[in-house]
C-alpha cells in the first residue's frame, strides 16, 4: 500500500488541532475551577465574618439587656466559654474562642433612652493571643457589621 506525502501530512495536522482542542478545554477547564474555589473560600471566609459579629452582637445584647452589666460607665461581662470582656469605653474587642481565627468589636451607643448595639466581626484577627485586632495586611480580611436599636 502506497500512501502518498499529501496524506501523510494532513494526519499529522489533525493529530494537532485535535491535541490543540484538547489543551483548550483542559485549560477552560481549570480556569473554572481556580475561579469556582477563590468564590467558595470568599463565600467561606465571609460566612466567618458574619457569625463573628452576630455571636458577639448576642452577646452584647445579653449582657446588656438580661444582665444589665453595660450602662454609660462601662462594665465587665462574659462570652465565648466565659472569657471576660472589660467594657470600659464606647468598644469591646473579643476573641471568637479557643480554634478560632475571628474577632469581633462591639460598640455600645446611648442616647436619649435608646440603645443602639454595633458589632463588626472579622474572619482574620491578629494571630497574638492578646490582641483582639482584625489583620488588615491581610488582602483575605472581611468584615460584617451588624447592629441592633431598641
Amino acid at each position: 500500500m502506497h500512501h502518498s506525502s499529501s496524506q501523510q501530512g494532513f494526519v499529522i495536522l489533525f493529530a494537532v488541532l485535535i491535541s490543540t482542542i484538547i489543551m483548550l478545554i483542559g485549560i477552560s477547564m481549570f480556569r473554572i475551577s481556580v475561579k469556582e474555589i477563590i468564590l467558595s473560600s470568599t463565600a467561606r471566609e465571609s460566612t466567618m465574618a458574619f457569625y463573628a459579629a452576630d455571636s458577639a452582637l448576642e452577646c452584647g445584647l445579653y449582657n446588656q439587656v438580661r444582665l444589665g452589666v453595660v450602662n454609660d460607665q462601662g462594665g465587665t461581662f462574659h462570652c465565648f466559654d466565659n472569657q471576660t470582656f472589660n467594657f470600659s469605653g464606647p468598644f469591646v474587642n473579643m476573641r471568637m474562642g479557643p480554634g478560632s481565627t475571628g474577632c469581633a468589636a462591639v460598640q455600645f451607643s446611648f442616647n436619649n433612652g435608646q440603645t443602639t448595639i454595633t458589632a463588626r466581626g472579622y474572619n482574620i484577627c491578629s494571630p497574638a493571643l492578646q490582641q483582639t485586632v482584625p489583620l488588615t495586611s491581610s488582602p483575605l480580611l472581611l468584615e460584617r457589621r451588624l447592629f441592633i436599636e431598641y
